[in-house]
């Protein structure tokens, strides 16, 4: 089962990406998100960040209060975190909603504390004796270190694969206008015109 619903999953065009495909990008590797949050009279305040995605559909990485993030975050309650594959097939997938700072007493009811969620995420870009090193310097380097919890109210996607057999032949391109003039989709235009070379 996925925890990206197809409720939230928005789909826009021709190369959407599908729920698993999302999950799969998303919990699997070890990519940098890029957390994103609006801020009044310039453009979005963007920055990379180490994060965890959970079965329960959440997101969740680490803000130290002091700083920028935190103050943005505090004021807007959204943001957008988005990743991305450098290789194919080329794939993204950007989440927007609700972002707010987990409580210690919700930290407790969960059995969790700010180093045990942390030490997970740095698990996935760290070898374990790093992680571990990381995890003990973390409450004296940043004592009020915190969790943050995006609730995706939108995702979107895509998911290119560039060769051969995916891409049309040049000589398919009237029969794919073709298609599209009966009402079929783009995807289903370039399958339509591959079944009529495929007669030929």
């Amino acid at each position: 089962m996925t925890s990206m619903t197809e409720a939230r999953l928005h789909k826009k065009g021709f190369n959407d990406i599908t729920a698993e495909e999302a999950d799969a990008l998303l919990m699997e590797g070890s990519h940098v998100a890029v957390f994103s949050v609006i801020r009044k009279g310039k453009g979005p305040f963007s920055v990379p960040v180490w994060y965890e995605y959970r079965d329960d559909g959440n997101v969740y990485f680490g803000i130290d209060p002091p700083g920028v993030k935190a103050r943005l975050l505090q004021k807007a309650g959204r943001a957008t975190i988005t990743v991305q594959t450098e290789i194919e097939p080329y794939q993204y997938v950007m989440l927007e909603g609700e972002a707010r700072f987990l409580t210690e007493d919700e930290l407790k009811a969960r059995g969790e504390t700010v180093v045990s969620m942390m030490s997970r995420i740095f698990a996935r870009y760290l070898e374990p004796d790093l992680v571990e090193r990381y995890a003990a310097v973390l409450p004296i380097l940043a004592p009020d270190y915190s969790m943050v919890q995006l609730t995706p109210s939108r995702v979107q996607g895509e998911s290119l694969r560039v060769h051969a057999n995916w891409l049309p032949q040049l000589d398919d391109l009237p029969k794919i206008r073709e298609g599209l003039d009966k009402g079929l989709s783009p995807r289903e235009a370039m399958d339509y015109a591959k079944e009529a070379r495929s007669a030929t």
